[in-house]
């Protein structure tokens, strides 16, 4: 491709991506994948009444085309297969039925999954067995993942159970089943468990032999990867896939967007936020969320509103959350994750009564990120509370929790032990912290924490236990910018402490609870913050602020 964009006839035709790679523009690409698509099956016998039709299929790549070469070519395949055969055939229904998921429209799967059923038996998740022909099992799995529903361990069994009928060599079945279990085992939490099957589907469809397959699976690796906090390995893991991408005849435009996303996410952890800020200001609207398997879609979202909550406002991250409610209802499950992204992006706008009425509505033991939105909440209603500290060791000791968890769930405890005057306990909390989450590793973690650690770092005893530990404490330093030494000197230390605060959209009230003074005092305070950068209200305050590089 760089040596096409020598010859002035290609220039037109492509344009350059990141890492210096160079591409067709969309549109051109789209028609090329177009006249490709129908060569590809003008080159191959068309159907004839006179054949078996599943056997014809199968020679194609059975019901799962769409996966193996492409949407494109799958659709060019349905179109030539007579209507009133399509679904008087499982294996044909069932073809029908990937197109429509690949396409990501489920209504028409659901409708044809209804027809089929008038035909056939088909059985509920629940209901298979080793009996149960392993492409329906596959196809309806598939259909419950795209439709984000719930899927229960009894189903689960199944599933391998069936797997066990498959012949070993039969590589796309057993790699397509493997990787329907890897996106139910990342929705469970089974991280140990989704890291097997990712290996197991990566090595059944490299088995294949067809070029750049895999390239889906990576993308749950860099998940994976994302999850333990090892940003170096997730960067590489995106390179595989980049080259997958490269390589896979069935790779579209979307698939591309999407990967650009993951890759932009890393650069996020690994510290560099501003082309991730831009992308997700320009590009994101793009991406087709009805074609992709929820546990891919939820980090692109997540990381979104962590992002501009932390780098551009808390109210531009509770908008950009609040589009996805109008924009995509996919399921149950997935309203519930928008409403918690919603609920996080109103606590970091100080809103917590509103915040506390969505999570009232959330069903017990949602998640482990909505149970941490919930001890959020009780932080700020009882910060003092020993209760509290109880609940958050006890939350320490669970096993399979992310980095970002676990080094979230000990600075919400330090925070808890400091408002308890025990300065020597949170240090001990903030030391574990630096030791899951090394700031060196995960800046941008502690970037979005920095407003919340202030009232920390700044007491004077915390300060002494934690030079205790001089590296640590400079790590510490460095990564929060060391709010409390670090203020303009135009302002007093309550000054910006109170404008760390404004930032956060929180209410005089709210500050004074917060740091302990008056109502008056706070107004007083918000005045000489007006005064002193000319500003008539309390969100030009910070405006000025974000301007001149004080936040």
């Amino acid at each position: 491709m760089k040596r096409a964009a020598v010859f002035p006839a290609f220039r037109s035709l492509i344009e350059s991506e990141p890492y210096g790679q160079m591409r067709f523009k969309p549109d051109v690409l789209a028609v090329l994948k177009a006249v490709l698509a129908e060569g590809e099956v003008a080159g191959t016998d068309k159907y004839s009444d006179s054949e078996d039709l599943e056997e014809w299929l199968s020679m194609k790549g059975g019901p799962f085309v769409a996966i193996s070469k492409g949407l494109d070519l799958a659709i060019a395949i349905e179109q030539q297969l007579p209507n009133d055969l399509l679904l008087n055939h499982l294996i044909i229904g069932l073809f029908q039925v990937v197109n429509a998921l690949k396409s990501g429209d489920l209504a028409k799967a659901d409708s044809l999954v209804a027809v089929l059923a008038d035909n056939h038996t088909i059985p509920t998740l629940e209901e298979c067995n080793s009996d149960t022909l392993p492409e329906l099992v596959c196809v309806l799995f598939m259909k419950a993942i795209y439709a984000d529903e719930e899927i229960s361990s009894k189903a689960i069994e199944n599933l391998f159970s069936s797997l066990s009928t498959i012949p070993k060599d039969a590589f796309w079945m057993r790699a397509i089943f493997y990787n329907a279990g890897l996106d139910v085992f990342m929705r469970q939490g089974r991280v140990a468990e989704a890291e097997q099957a990712a290996q197991r589907a990566l090595f059944h469809y490299r088995a294949t032999g067809e070029p750049g397959i895999e390239f889906y699976v990576l993308l749950y690796v860099v998940i994976i990867k994302l999850w333990r906090g090892d940003v170096r390995a997730a960067e590489d893991t995106t390179q595989d896939a980049q080259c997958a991408l490269n390589n896979f005849a069935g790779a579209t435009e979307n698939d591309a967007l999407l990967l650009h996303s993951f890759q932009l996410i890393v650069q996020y952890e690994a510290g560099d936020e501003k082309p991730f800020i831009e992308h997700l200001m320009a590009a994101e609207d793009s991406i087709p969320f009805g074609e992709l398997w929820p546990s891919v879609a939820e980090p692109i979202i997540s990381y979104g509103r962590r992002a501009l909550a932390s780098h551009v406002t808390p109210a531009a991250a509770y908008s950009w959350v609040k589009r996805w409610r109008v924009r995509q209802w996919r399921s149950d499950r997935f309203d519930e994750l928008i409403s918690f992204h919603e609920v996080r992006a109103l606590q970091a706008l100080g809103r917590w009564q509103e915040a506390d009425e969505i999570l009232s509505s959330f069903r017990s033991g949602f998640d482990q990120e909505a149970e941490l939105a919930r001890l959020r909440s009780a932080l700020d209603r009882a910060p003092k509370s020993e209760t509290l500290a109880t609940k958050l060791r006890a939350c320490l000791k669970l096993p399979n929790s992310s980095v970002r968890r676990s080094a979230t769930l000990n600075l919400l405890a330090a925070k808890n032990a400091i408002n308890r005057r025990s300065e020597k306990e949170a240090a001990a909390f903030v030391t574990r912290a630096i030791t899951v989450a090394n700031p060196e590793n995960l800046p941008n973690f502690w970037h979005e924490l920095r407003h919340e650690m202030a009232d920390v770092v700044n007491r004077r005893d915390f300060r002494s236990e934690m030079r205790k530990q001089p590296q640590l404490w400079r790590q510490l330093r460095h990564v929060l910018r060391d709010q409390s030494s670090q203020k303009p000197e135009d302002l007093t230390r309550q000054e910006y402490r109170i404008l760390l605060l404004l930032a956060e959209g929180q209410s005089n009230k709210a500050i004074g609870l917060r740091l302990g003074i008056s109502l008056p005092t706070v107004k007083f305070h918000v005045a000489n913050l007006c005064r002193k950068t000319d500003a008539s209200n309390r969100k030009s305050v910070v405006k000025h602020a974000l301007q001149v590089g004080w936040l």
